[in-house]
């Protein structure tokens, strides 16, 4: 799965403003997809938009992978939400419940 993501990561534009030199077919990506030409005012303004999105995040926490991992293990408000949803996850499928709700076909009328 991961192969094919990243055969088709190209096209997405975000992903192409995330690295240093896809500014260019980020664009040209993004007036494919909205079917508008390069310099039309919404393609223009959802460009400048997700520029300033990265441009938040990378200010915010970091690029990389390594920042927003460093953001979070070093915030206390964040550590206990993920470890409350990690033991959510691990005890949900220790405990058999999401094979239950998956397989059970039975209806009980409440």
């Amino acid at each position: 799965m991961h192969a094919r993501f990243y055969a088709i990561a190209d096209q997405i534009p975000a992903w192409g403003l995330s690295t240093p030199a896809g500014s260019s077919q980020a664009l040209k990506n993004l007036s494919y997809l909205r079917n508008l030409p390069d310099d039309h005012p919404y393609v223009v303004e959802e460009y400048e938009s997700i520029e300033r999105t990265i441009a938040h995040e990378r200010g915010f926490v970091g690029a990389g992978f390594f920042g927003p991992l460093r953001n979070v293990l070093t915030n206390e408000m964040l550590i206990k939400r993920l470890f409350i949803g990690s033991s959510l996850f691990a005890w949900q499928n220790a405990t058999g419940i999401n094979a239950i709700n998956y397989y059970s076909f039975v209806q009980i009328p409440i």
